[in-house]
């Protein structure tokens, strides 16, 4: 899995599997709510700062760092 870094707005998640679901949390471990739409998710109203993505395919989770700016 790869993401593009930082981002602005959304994110475009670069995966050979099917994604079943996204989770995002920031550093303090807070969840916060994204939207899934295929293979992009809109942090447009994340505020700026580093979080990590969580996401689940039929081959297990994987996590990622990113940078909102």
């Amino acid at each position: 899995m790869s993401l593009p870094n930082p981002t602005i707005d959304i994110l475009n998640i670069k995966t050979d599997s099917k994604i079943n679901s996204v989770s995002v949390v920031d550093l303090t471990g807070k969840k916060v709510n994204v939207r899934l739409d295929g293979d992009k998710v809109d942090v447009r109203s994340l505020p700026s700062g580093t979080y990590l993505i969580n996401v689940e395919t039929k081959d297990g989770i994987s996590t990622e760092k990113f940078i909102k700016k």
